[in-house]
């Protein structure tokens, strides 16, 4: 007991304010205050051994209990407070506060509701309580709490960005907008409620209204690079891939380094056929996030169509074996899969894949077409690729593509089409020869 006493006197002694002039609560809370939790519990426990009815020092060792993860029994002092002055507020709200901590959410929204019975245009309050709604997926019930609180003070940055939230959740983004556009009047630097303003244009396709608002945002706040890369990702989904990339460039020297960035200035690079200058963003990428389909099979096209083809093969495999994809992604894949093996020197296999594309989907001519030029070109076996032109032709493809695979450019039908009266014309040839 005397180690005790001792140890109580060197803590006073630490405390800026001189022992005979802190009040026993000033005391305990000032060591809160500096973190110093332990030391806090052992003065409250030394108050509260000669009177057990200081509710503020009974409250103070909560917190400090609490601090110290050992919740139950900051639980069970908060109570004994609360059964100590059952109308005290702050008592209420440090057990909410403790419920919602330990994820005790109905105990939580228990201990909030007896508050706002109390003081219902609470704001802080009604704030917790409707992101506990809102976590729930009970958004009616956070709207219908924050809506009066609007009501009442329209000025509040934190509550109009939480109802812009809540309307958000309820897929009401232009009550959103509105809400977020106010919002940011009231806070224009604030960097995240322009992101979910911008979001909801681009959701929308409304990639004008985002690059707009995303530029006027950046003129003033030159450091916000998750506003730039939005900017830079509304304006690749505008086709604007030169303005793009350099908006992405822009946003990796502001210190972004995400993968979003890289697959996607990789991406802009790839549209523009700079497959050289894509290859780096695409590997970069690939390292942070070894599932991301798309950024496996592009990291394969450009590096087989950069004169790689042992990494471009690699990579395509790759990707086969992430995901199943989409019947149309599975073609492309298939395709450029094809490629890969034909630039390898292994047309046996590139026409294996051409064949498993066909299997995929039967009725697609461009499949069909391919396996013929797989057969003419790649194989030199023309007469096994007459029937496949004839197949494509009945099916009386569009002039729209380009053989782009082909030493000529032209359209895969006019191509056929030619190549059908060639080898007819030696087969004629052939049978009066004999």
């Amino acid at each position: 007991m005397k180690t005790r006493a001792i140890l109580v006197l060197l803590i006073i002694a630490s405390l800026n304010l001189p022992a005979q002039q802190a009040s026993p609560a000033l005391q305990v809370k000032s060591l809160i205050e500096n973190y110093q939790y332990k030391e806090a519990v052992l003065l409250a426990e030394q108050q509260l051994s000669s009177d057990t009815t200081l509710t503020e020092i009974i409250l103070l060792e909560g917190e400090a209990m609490s601090a110290l993860f050992r919740f139950k029994e900051a639980e069970n002092l908060f109570l004994r407070a609360w059964h100590a002055d059952s109308s005290n507020l702050r008592i209420m709200n440090k057990l909410a506060g403790l419920y919602r901590q330990t994820g005790e959410t109905e105990q939580a929204v228990h201990w909030y509701k007896k508050i706002l019975a109390k003081d219902s245009l609470n704001e802080s309050v009604c704030l917790q309580l409707a992101a506990i709604y809102s976590q729930t997926e009970d958004n009616p019930a956070a709207f219908k709490l924050l809506i009066p609180l609007y009501s009442y003070d329209s000025t509040s940055f934190y509550l109009l960005k939480q109802i812009g939230n809540v309307c958000q959740d309820l897929r009401k983004p232009d009550s959103a907008l509105l809400f977020y556009y106010r919002a940011l009047r009231i806070n224009p630097a604030d960097a995240g409620t322009m992101v979910k303003a911008a979001n909801i244009l681009i959701r929308h396709k409304d990639y004008d209204s985002a690059v707009s608002i995303t530029a006027r945002f950046m003129k003033e706040n030159t450091k916000a690079y998750s506003v730039m890369r939005l900017n830079a990702y509304a304006t690749y989904l505008l086709k604007d891939y030169p303005g793009s990339a350099e908006r992405f460039r822009r946003s990796m020297r502001m210190g972004d380094n995400s993968k979003f960035t890289l697959k996607y200035l990789g991406l802009c690079r790839y549209k523009l056929e700079m497959y050289d200058s894509a290859v780096p963003s695409f590997r970069k990428a690939y390292v942070m996030d070894t599932t991301d389909v798309e950024v496996c099979f592009y990291y394969g096209v450009s590096a087989m169509r950069s004169f790689s083809p042992d990494t471009g093969l690699c990579y395509l495999q790759k990707t086969m074996k992430i995901i199943m994809p989409s019947e149309q992604f599975l073609l492309t894949l298939y395709a450029e899969l094809a490629g890969a093996y034909n630039l390898s020197s292994k047309p046996d296999t590139a026409l294996e894949i051409l064949l498993k594309a066909h299997n995929t989907d039967q009725k697609d001519p461009a499949v069909v077409f391919k396996i013929a030029y797989q057969y003419d070109y790649y194989l030199h076996k023309p007469l096994m690729a007459l029937p496949w032109y004839e197949a494509f032709m009945k099916m009386k493809p569009t002039d729209s593509a380009s053989a782009q695979n082909l030493p000529q450019v032209m359209s895969y039908s006019a191509y056929a089409r030619n190549r059908i009266k060639e080898l007819k014309d030696y087969n004629k040839h052939k049978a009066a020869s004999k």
